[in-house]
């Protein structure tokens, strides 16, 4: 009786837990709903916000290390750090101009605010959107973030919260303020071609896989932003393009890595060396989408780099070949975490069984986020 009222006890435990996660998953999930389909400022703003809280509960219960709560501490003071702006801009607007549908913000601003408070708007709004997205110097968190989080912590926080802040940078700061973009354009677009190349270097050095992951997806993001600063047409597509590509890219990378750490316990990739021998099926995978992590043609990432460069040669040829070289760092970095990781000889201090192996339902997953980075690849008009 005392055992069985003990597994009473575990599974009415493991249920109430399971029901607490699911539960912050979907308010994260109805949130960012709310985000892309709202129409009011304000409202966006409020769902914007209120997704933190949440995320933050959702870390400091799932997060399998000790770093958790330092994670968590990096995350609201670099979110209340930006919010600050983002509810200084909202504020104003709703308050002063006594308007908050999209629909005719925009004519209002343009017809009804000076020069100079139109130029702090925007710049108290594009800071607000840059710790999110995040450009660099403004990126510290998701690194931390990213190492602290549970696999589908990870997952959401970059392939869909990242986008809520990229949505927002171009239905908001781009849309709402024209005229200010055109001319902080140069100096945006410095700021992105520096993150991109910032991030890329840091990426080679990286040992732990989920940093290097993280420092990719935050050259990723800065990339997109360098099309949409661009100011051109082809660029803008580019940076939608990224937007999709990344949230499906990065989403296999976390869940290979994810796989690995749920039975080690650790992401070295020097310690990982040998996966190739012992796991064929994950060493598949990792490495295809290792690939199209850089970029290549028949994958998603292609077209949207290919718009992105194609517009900074036609504005500065200059942060073109600045760009051109942070894509052979890309080259660089991706080859040397496949070398590590799946060829450079067997680690024989790690047992590994054939049968933790990527199971049906983990290839189910991986083979779907394959087949729409080859459809997006291949047919890029279903985007554009």
């Amino acid at each position: 009786f005392s055992s069985y009222k003990k597994k009473v006890i575990f599974n009415n435990f493991m249920f109430k837990k399971y029901y607490i996660y699911n539960n912050l998953l979907n308010s994260i999930l109805i949130l960012m709903v709310v985000c892309f389909l709202t129409k009011d400022i304000f409202v966006f703003f409020l769902a914007f916000e209120a997704i933190l809280v949440p995320l933050f509960l959702y870390i400091i219960l799932q997060g399998s290390r000790l770093n958790k709560i330092f994670a968590v501490k990096y995350l609201v003071i670099y979110t209340i750090v930006g919010s600050i702006f983002l509810w200084y801009a909202v504020s104003y607007i709703v308050e002063v101009l006594g308007v908050s549908n999209f629909d005719y913000l925009k004519w209002v601003i343009l017809n009804s605010l000076s020069s100079g408070t139109r130029k702090v708007l925007f710049l108290s709004l594009f800071l607000g959107f840059a710790f999110k997205v995040p450009m660099v110097p403004f990126h510290h968190w998701l690194v931390i973030a990213h190492v602290e989080a549970p696999t589908n912590g990870s997952i959401i926080l970059a392939a869909l919260l990242l986008k809520v802040g990229g949505y927002g940078m171009y239905r908001f700061v781009y849309n709402l303020f024209p005229l200010e973009v055109f001319q902080f354009s140069n100096e945006i677009l410095s700021l992105s071609v520096f993150g991109f190349t910032y991030a890329t270097i840091l990426a080679v050095r990286q040992v732990d896989v989920k940093r290097y992951i993280a420092y990719t997806s935050i050259a990723h993001m800065n990339f997109s932003l360098i099309g949409l600063f661009s100011c051109t047409e082809i660029g803008i597509l580019g940076y939608i393009h990224i937007m999709i590509s990344h949230g499906i890219i990065s989403t296999a990378m976390f869940y290979l890595i994810g796989h690995l750490y749920s039975i080690l316990n650790f992401r070295d990739s020097i310690r990982l060396s040998g996966m190739a021998y012992k796991f064929p099926k994950f060493s598949i995978f990792f490495f295809i989408f290792s690939i199209a992590n850089m970029g290549i043609p028949l994958f998603s990432g292609f077209p949207g780099e290919f718009f992105i460069l194609t517009s900074l040669v036609y504005t500065n040829e200059f942060y073109a070949i600045l760009v051109f070289a942070g894509f052979m760092f890309s080259g660089v970095y991706n080859f040397l975490q496949i070398n590590k990781i799946l060829f450079s000889g067997y680690n024989t201090s790690i047992s590994l069984k054939k049968n933790e192996d990527l199971d049906s339902v983990s290839i189910l997953v991986l083979f779907s986020l394959l087949f729409w980075s080859l459809v997006f690849g291949l047919f890029p008009d279903i985007i554009t």
